[in-house]
């Protein structure tokens, strides 16, 4: 994923929804995990 366009224009923080209306928790936590698996992996440590 990439992000440098926003960073080009300051955009440093970003939100992200993973459970909206009707979608079953069991499903928002299995994105939540799959997006620490593989996105955050490419963010670094703070």
């Amino acid at each position: 994923m990439k992000f440098s366009r926003f960073e080009e224009i300051g955009v440093d923080e970003r939100t992200l929804l993973m459970q909206l209306g009707s979608v079953p928790h069991g499903i928002a936590m299995e994105a939540i995990r799959t997006f620490a698996d593989e996105v955050m992996p490419d963010f670094g440590a703070p």
